[in-house]
């Protein structure tokens, strides 16, 4: 007995899908490459900044986001046909930098400024400090998800940036959040894994999470503008 039609698969489907994994494929020099590159600065940031403190926060956002953000334009250009080079990482940072640390900048100064009242708030116990601590709070997590989701979102569209860029990544989280939510919860299973099992996995993750982040964003643009 054989399945539905419906269930299986079309050629067209089919093509699609072996047409995507031969572009990746052909990027995979390119990616291994930038994984390198994101690998070394985390471990020089972990050196100079261990743990989760405002000045590696900091750090994270000036050192590592123009890396992933470079990373998330390779992954871009290949989904569009493109091969980018092996050693194409220095061109992408000099066009994505500022996008990337556009976005991050003021999340981390969120976060950074949230963890110093959470140290006061614990340390005082005043019930007052608590409030800049859950307002810090609340404004990390809004600012955190603008730049996750407007990072490919601003590859792709050039002409969104600044405000706009940041309201529109918003407001696609909330048409679709489930997307976001989940592509965030991997990013912190990876951070968390690398911390506690192997650090191989900052070297083999950043390129599926940038082609994943890429085709997410893909799949969530069509509900603001379908000919996008």
């Amino acid at each position: 007995m054989t399945a539905p039609a419906s269930s299986r698969p079309s050629a067209r489907d089919e093509t699609r899908f072996t047409g995507a994994g031969r572009l990746l494929w052909d990027a995979l020099p390119a990616f291994l490459v930038s994984g390198t590159a994101i690998c070394v600065v985390t471990g020089l940031v972990l050196w100079m900044a261990p743990g989760l403190t405002p000045f590696s926060v900091v750090l994270y956002a000036l050192l590592l986001a123009p890396l992933y953000g470079a990373l998330v334009a390779q992954a871009h250009r290949a989904l569009e046909g493109e091969t980018p080079g092996a050693f194409s990482l220095g061109r992408e940072l000099r066009t994505s930098w500022r996008l990337s640390i556009g976005l991050f900048a003021p999340a981390a100064a969120s976060i950074a400024l949230t963890l110093v009242a959470e140290l006061v708030w614990a340390r005082t116990g005043a019930i007052i400090a608590a409030v800049p601590a859950a307002v810090g709070t609340a404004v990390s997590v809004l600012l955190l998800v603008s730049a996750v989701v407007g990072l490919p979102l601003g590859v792709s569209m050039p002409r969104l940036r600044g405000i706009r860029l940041a309201l529109t990544a918003l407001v696609l989280t909330a048409r679709r959040p489930v997307p976001v939510i989940g592509f965030i919860a991997v990013i912190v299973l990876v951070a968390w894994g690398a911390a506690q099992f192997s650090g191989t996995l900052l070297f083999l993750l950043p390129a599926p999470l940038a082609v994943v982040s890429v085709l997410a964003l893909r799949h969530m643009v069509t509900v603001i503008d379908p000919r996008d």
